[in-house]
């Protein structure tokens, strides 16, 4: 690999990386919005918009995971 591939891999999995942190913290703060004893009568997230949240973040954070998986199966087949 030279180094203009590598330095390409390096910074897309840096960039994937950062997504996948970013949706972690969303799910964090998710989390610690629905167990706020702000919300302890739903009124700020209800379990519903929680359960929807919840999904669409999971799936995200699972499509990232593929992408990271996906750009090291490209690379180990470039080599």
């Amino acid at each position: 690999m030279n180094e203009g591939e590598r330095s390409f891999r390096e910074s897309t999995i840096e960039g994937i990386r950062k997504a996948h942190d970013a949706v972690r913290i969303k799910l964090d703060n998710l989390l610690r919005l629905k167990i706020s004893p702000a919300n302890s009568d739903g009124c700020l997230l209800s379990d519903e918009r929680f359960k929807e949240e919840n999904a669409r973040l999971e799936k995200e954070l699972k499509d990232i995971d593929s992408q990271l998986i996906n750009v090291d199966e490209r690379m180990i087949q470039a080599s």
